[in-house]
């Protein structure tokens, strides 16, 4: 344990360092903006791991939410003159409240169609912003947004952005982190491994998947703020259905059900397409083929993949301990597989054996 505590603590600092001296090593702001880029989606995706990867539920409202927190953002600060913090608060519980709203009647449906519910309330929401002129802005959108200001302080250049999104994204990453060990983040596993088990144990499912799906949204509308902030400028074909199929994918690269993999797959779909341009007219079908690999060979994402990596072969060698044995790494029962499990030998318990004639004439049945 102090081997493992000793390596740590240098790996954390490194990473606090390297995350202070990035923006430094960059010259261009366009590579900053992706910086920013890259933050924001951290937040949004982490949130919808409430949804997605926790409780097990595929949702695709989150590109809604995030497009409900950039509007209510660049509306009040552009036509009342809200500051920034005010319009982030706005965002947090307008974005809170349609979460709990449309999470009521929705999260009573399942499968497929939950799928095609959220789906159209996404849509709904980038219809509304294209047709709602006198708010919106209609498809031209909402231009002007202020840059990002506390008490006097204006975040005006990429690098004064990029430090405060990453406090930012940092205070929503402990936050999802401490909701996850609260009696809501095990009630959320409980029901992504088993909805049915944990209802006749007595958890009130459809509450815990609202709560789920409002902080989700919380989430969300906390990128929606940092993004139109950063960017200046919002339009309603940012908000469409590729916006929640790229969220979507990576959740599933980074590893579902994981903080760290919602993170490392924000990270991956931001800056990949950028490493790809010298591919050209090859770019798209290297993207696709390499989310597709991904996908069919790192079931558990990146981050699942590493974390076997480094329990069966790094740490054993870096600690100087025997690896584990094989049957730790194997999938662990499910609720669902554990109740299964028990009807099926409580079935097989009931059953009568058959009896020889020869025993049912000795008890005088024949």
């Amino acid at each position: 344990m102090r081997q493992r505590k000793a390596f740590l603590v240098p790996s954390l600092g490194a990473g606090v360092f390297l995350l202070a001296v990035l923006p430094l090593l960059m010259t261009s702001d366009y590579w900053k903006q992706l910086l920013i880029q890259a933050l924001i989606y951290i937040v949004i995706v982490v949130g919808y791991n409430f949804v997605t990867g926790d409780v097990g539920q595929l949702s695709m409202a989150q590109q809604g939410f995030f497009a409900i927190g950039a509007y209510t953002t660049a509306i009040l600060t552009t036509t009342t003159a809200w500051p920034w913090w005010a319009g982030l608060v706005a965002s947090i519980v307008v974005t809170g409240f349609v979460g709990a709203i449309v999470g009521i009647p929705t999260l009573k449906v399942r499968g497929q169609y939950l799928i095609m519910v959220t789906m159209a309330f996404s849509e709904i929401m980038r219809l509304v912003a294209v047709n709602w002129y006198g708010l919106t802005g209609g498809a031209g959108g909402i231009t002007k947004i202020p840059a990002p200001s506390i008490a006097g302080m204006h975040f005006t250049s990429k690098t004064a952005i990029y430090y405060l999104f990453l406090g930012m994204a940092i205070i929503m990453i402990l936050v999802a982190w401490r909701v996850r060990r609260t009696k809501y983040g095990r009630a959320f596993l409980a029901i992504r491994d088993g909805e049915l088990a944990a209802d006749v144990m007595g958890l009130n499912t459809t509450y815990v998947k609202v709560v789920a799906f409002f902080l989700s949204a919380v989430f969300a509308g906390v990128g929606g703020n940092m993004f139109a902030s950063s960017f200046g400028y919002i339009s309603p074909d940012t908000f469409g259905l590729s916006q929640t199929v790229l969220i979507l994918a990576m959740l599933l690269i980074g590893g579902e059900g994981s903080i760290a993999g919602a993170v490392v797959g924000a990270i991956i779909l931001t800056y990949l397409p950028e490493l790809l341009r010298f591919a050209a007219g090859y770019y798209m079908l290297i993207y696709g083929a390499l989310i597709l690999l991904i996908t069919l060979f790192l079931p558990g994402g990146v981050v699942g993949y590493a974390k076997k990596l480094w329990h069966t072969t790094l740490a054993p060698r870096v600690f100087k301990i025997p690896p584990p044995p094989p049957s730790v790494y194997t999938p662990k029962y499910d609720a669902r597989d554990l109740m299964m499990e028990a009807l099926s030998s409580r079935s097989s318990f009931t059953k009568v054996p058959k009896r020889s004639k020869a025993v049912a004439a000795d008890e005088g049945e024949v």
